[in-house]
């Protein structure tokens, strides 16, 4: 199968993209985006491919989708009576990365989303809260849909049931599997940040040449491994700073910066204040009203959607209530 390369786009004003759609059928492309996804499916049963995952469902389905991760849906309505309906919400690497490293509350969610890569399946009983919490997002304004994913990014890290794609998944052309070659780099990152660590290192962690590393590294998270690996290190030691009374010097070698003064200059470089105002600011407001923004909403279309008619030429008969119905 060709895989199709989806373009999302967010609604004015949101900074991540949702969509509800309304089918009588639905049946989308072998496709891939940049963005993480999530999707509940009611009233249908199919059977959706992630990666090289197929599954079969049968009334509610709901899946987490990594980056660049080719899927698919095929699914007909069990009640007649009732479309299909499908929830769809998106999350670009930036949003997730600003989220886990700027806000120490959420430094947790990694975990989710570094799983996520292979795609996820839920229990159960998550999918059900899943299924509950979708339907408020249609007409909650910005900051109340925002509210609404942190609940519902709670319930998914609670309640991760596998992985669904293989490990050794490579997809077609070959953009899986330099996926793969990352997400290897990043998990030895994560598990050594605190070490000292060398370009050379990683690049063999990966299997690749040290000139490959840098490019890839480059085109899949959006930075140098040097910027990442700060970065990193920094979101940890806010972590400390927030729940230990350790001193900033203990801290500062605890994750990686062996020199204080390099430590205090990249602190103030990624969170704009000093590690000592940081850790006041927690103490005295639980809370940074100077914080850095979440990323700014892209205006643009509506996420698209692969239609029926330009498959097969079947009609389209779907209906989509967007993201900013409510607007």
């Amino acid at each position: 199968m060709r895989i199709i390369q989806e373009r999302i786009t967010n609604p004015q004003g949101y900074s991540w993209g949702y969509f509800h759609y309304v089918w009588d059928d639905f049946r989308c492309n072998w496709h891939q985006h940049p963005e993480y996804e999530m999707t509940l499916t009611l009233n249908a049963k199919g059977s959706r491919l992630i990666g090289d995952h197929r599954q079969t469902f049968d009334g509610l389905d709901f899946a987490m989708v990594g980056p660049n991760l080719p899927h698919l849906w095929e699914c007909k309505r069990i009640d007649p009576s009732r479309p299909i309906e499908v929830y769809v919400l998106w999350l670009s690497q930036e949003w997730v990365e600003n989220l886990t490293r700027d806000f120490v509350e959420f430094a947790d969610f990694h975990e989710l989303f570094a799983r996520a890569r292979r795609g996820l399946s839920f229990r159960d009983e998550t999918v059900e809260q899943v299924r509950e919490i979708c339907p408020y997002l249609d007409d909650a304004k910005p900051r109340r849909r925002f509210i609404l994913m942190i609940e519902l990014l709670e319930a998914l890290l609670a309640g991760i049931d596998k992985p669904l794609a293989s490990a050794n998944f490579g997809g077609e052309a070959g953009k899986n599997s330099e996926s793969i070659r990352v997400d290897r780099a990043l998990a030895f990152i994560h598990a050594h940040y605190a070490e000292p660590l060398r370009v050379s290192s990683l690049a063999d962690v990966a299997g690749v040449s040290e000139s490959s590393f840098y490019r890839l590294f480059k085109r899949y998270t959006g930075r140098s491994v040097v910027e990442y690996l700060n970065e990193y290190r920094i979101s940890r030691a806010c972590v400390q700073l927030s729940r230990t009374d350790l001193p900033i010097y203990q801290i500062a070698e605890n994750n990686g910066f062996s020199n204080l003064s390099n430590f205090n200059r990249r602190f103030r470089q990624y969170r704009g204040k000093s590690a000592s105002d940081y850790r006041e600011n927690i103490r005295i407001h639980g809370q940074f009203p100077d914080h850095p923004p979440m990323p700014d909403a892209r205006i643009g279309a509506v996420p698209a959607r692969p239609l029926p008619s330009e498959v097969d030429g079947v009609p389209d008969r779907r209906t989509a209530i967007p993201a900013s119905a409510a607007e």
